[in-house]
């Protein structure tokens, strides 16, 4: 079986990177991107390159569609997709949406840890998800099948949170080199190594309120941050889930 990706963007690229590095046949991988610029960066995959949507089609029995959510519409009602598997990866894109196209659809929400094979991919439960199609995201990380219904709000944890994390270390890294000068470098390879041990704890512990605690000394110095954090932390995160569940429904009624 070949497998197809229409459009190179973060998340196909994942994937693909992730098939090979996992050693999947990178034969079986065709792949195209409206700028076909863009796919010069998987040469040295030695992985199918061609210049149309069409000829994916021709050659794939499954297809990965990774162009953004926008995009679905037009390019489904322009190709003849009959026959052909289809996994949508992309925000708000939903079995009701796909069943206008075709009845043979998967609905994922990979991430982008799927670069070095430490995914964390969502799946709707459906009829359609095969052995194959789950061995396509195991050889990229875990992955989790849950009811379509669910899928939104586990999004927030699997699809967006490693840009939370992302988010927390650029800001805590700006504001230690900015106000107390000191070595870039140094600060950002300490915590990498701090989230990798602490992720390492949450893995054999997984209750981050007593792990914190653990680290938390009363009249200490750990403590007099996480209050502050504390403080706002819960509201911000209330406030910006509330603000993505928002645009997933715009998405969805956009189609």
């Amino acid at each position: 079986m070949k497998i197809g990706f229409i459009g190179t963007g973060n998340m196909n690229s994942a994937i693909i990177n992730g098939l090979v590095a996992s050693g999947f046949d990178p034969h079986r991988i065709v792949i195209t991107n409206r700028t076909m610029a863009k796919t010069d960066q998987f040469k040295h995959l030695n992985v199918e390159i061609v210049g149309s949507s069409e000829l994916v089609i021709d050659s794939c029995e499954l297809i990965v569609l990774g162009m953004k959510p926008d995009g679905y519409e037009p390019w489904l009602e322009q190709h003849d997709i009959s026959g052909k598997k289809i996994i949508s990866i992309g925000a708000g894109i939903t079995s009701e949406f796909m069943e206008r196209y075709t009845s043979d659809f998967v609905i994922t929400m990979p991430n982008t840890p799927s670069h070095l094979r430490l995914g964390s991919t969502l799946i709707a439960e459906s009829p359609a998800v095969t052995a194959e199609v789950i061995d396509i995201f195991q050889a990229i990380g875990n992955v989790h099948i849950i009811p379509e219904q669910d899928f939104d709000v586990y999004t927030l944890i699997t699809g967006c949170s490693p840009a939370y994390f992302f988010s927390f270390v650029a800001n805590m890294s700006d504001v230690l080199k900015t106000q107390y000068n000191l070595d870039s470098q140094l600060v950002n390879q300490m915590l990498v190594e701090v989230l990798a041990g602490s992720a390492a704890m949450l893995s054999k512990n997984p209750d981050p309120h007593q792990l914190c605690d653990n680290v938390c000394s009363p009249g200490g110095i750990t403590i007099e941050v996480v209050n502050q954090l504390n403080k706002e932390l819960p509201d911000m995160f209330k406030r910006g889930f509330e603000a993505a569940i928002a645009r997933t429904n715009q998405l969805k009624s956009d189609k």
